[in-house]
Order: structure tokens, then sequence, then C-alpha cells
């Protein structure tokens, strides 16, 4: 029995609002297009945005478990699905008019845990190349960063709301 899918991949396309994308040419030009039939199928076969995004986090593991195990050039491709499939999320959550605070949360988390890891994979990918453990310190440095660009935007988030204007015009 086939499954119907009363959305289109036109209804997809028209649903990425562009103006509000100020993201790197990777992703508006390459990303975002290849994530819509992935978003169809995922349409099609009923997902919701936040089982696309468990699927990803399981994507990234078993991609850094590959590179581990020395199938980097598998485990880099999983890298770049897990990437396209980022976008599938929120083409889902727009398209099915699910957008969730959770589903918001739980894709920056994952995208979290995704920034500061991938510094770390590529370094020891670099190491096992070439030997060179400045390599692995400079994975940790750049995950290192990554952690505090996260924390300071979460600290943000939650004082914001207890920022106070102040006019300085007076002085």
């Amino acid at each position: 029995m086939a499954l119907k899918n009363k959305y289109t991949l036109r209804m997809i396309i028209n649903s990425q609002d562009y103006s509000k994308i100020s993201s790197i040419f990777l992703f508006k030009y390459i990303f975002i297009p290849l994530a819509w039939p992935i978003t169809w199928f995922c349409l099609k076969i009923n997902l919701s945005p936040n089982q696309v995004t468990f699927f990803r986090l399981l994507i990234i593991i078993l991609s850094y478990f590959l590179v581990y195990f020395d199938k980097d050039l598998t485990g880099y491709i999983l890298i770049y699905l897990a990437l396209i499939i980022d976008c599938v999320d929120g083409q889902l959550a727009r398209v099915l008019d699910k957008a969730s605070y959770f589903g918001k949360f739980f894709d920056g988390w994952v995208d979290c845990i995704f920034e500061i890891t991938f510094p770390l994979i590529i370094s020891f990918s670099l190491y096992k190349m070439n030997g060179d453990e400045s390599s692995i310190i400079f994975g940790m440095l750049a995950g290192l960063m990554n952690a505090l660009y996260w924390i300071t935007l979460f600290r943000y988030s939650i004082n914001k709301p207890f920022i106070k204007e102040h006019n300085f015009s007076n002085f």
C-alpha cells in the first residue's frame, strides 16, 4: 500500500524564506536544495521534525565511529549527510506548521554537540595521518572555542530579559 503524500516538492521549496537565511554559500545554495527531496520523503513516510533531528544525532555519532575506526571517507560523507539533514527538520517544521520550543531546543542542542565535537574528530583524523600531536591540541582548542561560543549564547539568552537600556545622551 503506497503512502499518500499531499505535499509537493514545490510546496517544500516555497516554504523556504531565503530572506531569513544569512548563512554561508554552501548551505544556501547546496545543502538546502539537496534537503528538499529528503524533506519530501520524510513527509511521505510521516516523520516528525524531532524524529529527523534524532536521526541526525545518530548519523553524527555513527560518522564519528567510522572516522575513529579508519573509515574516514564514509564517515565524512555521513557528516555531510548530517549537515543536509540539519536543513530537513526545519523544512518539515515549516511545511507541517509544527515548530515547537522543544524542537528548537533539541535542534540547537544537536547543533551544539556537532559544532563542539567536529573539530575534535577532524584533528583526530589529522593526527592519525601525520602523527603530529599539535593537531590534537588545535582540535581541542577549536572545540573549546565552540563550547565557549555556545555558553555565551546561552548566558545571553537567559539574561536578555533583564538587560536594562541605558540612556547615555545626558552626558
